[in-house]
């Protein structure tokens, strides 16, 4: 994905237009700063969950009762906790 954000940028840049050029270094700079950001958030976030007795706080700080919840996945290195009426596992009750 850099690769091609970077083919496109070299274009945009060596295009002799000089609104469109400027446009698209603007677009082209938001996308690589989206790309920085999704892979930082990737690498340098802890994911952790509370478990109480009675109730678990979740990674953005929801608390869910025992009574919500229907099951607990266990699958390689992940743990995921699934609440009634769900299909999914939401990914704040995801470690």
């Amino acid at each position: 994905m850099l690769a091609i954000e970077v083919i496109i940028l070299s274009n945009v840049i060596f295009d002799e237009n000089g609104i469109l050029k400027y446009f698209g270094i603007v677009i082209l700079t938001f996308i690589l700063g989206y790309i920085i950001f999704l892979i930082r958030r990737l690498l340098f976030t802890k994911p952790s969950i509370t478990l109480e007795s009675d109730h678990v706080i979740s990674t953005k700080h929801r608390k869910y009762d025992a009574s919500q919840i229907e099951c607990i996945y266990v699958n390689y290195r992940r743990i995921g906790i699934k609440l009634y009426g769900k299909r999914l596992v939401p990914m704040d009750l995801c470690f």
